[in-house]
């Protein structure tokens, strides 16, 4: 599995037109492994000023990381 933390390594897969805002958490087959994702970069949540968006930010990106593991075990 490619785990792709933040929208510029995830535009390096997929191209400019990657939104990570729509469609970060997604698991999609590509031809460089069965399974790839793209999430936040945990940076960017330490550098986000509010503080609700950044907590929205991390419950995401914590249910992103569960449904990368539960692909991998699936995948096994």
């Amino acid at each position: 599995m490619i785990l792709c933390l933040g929208a510029t390594a995830a535009q390096a897969f997929l191209g400019p037109g990657f939104r990570i805002n729509l469609s970060r958490g997604q698991i999609f087959e590509t031809h460089w492994a069965k399974a790839w994702m793209a999430t936040f970069h945990p940076s960017a949540l330490l550098r986000m000023p509010d503080e609700r968006a950044r907590a929205q930010a991390r419950i995401h990106f914590e249910e992103d990381l569960r449904r990368a593991a539960d692909t991998l075990r699936t995948l096994g």
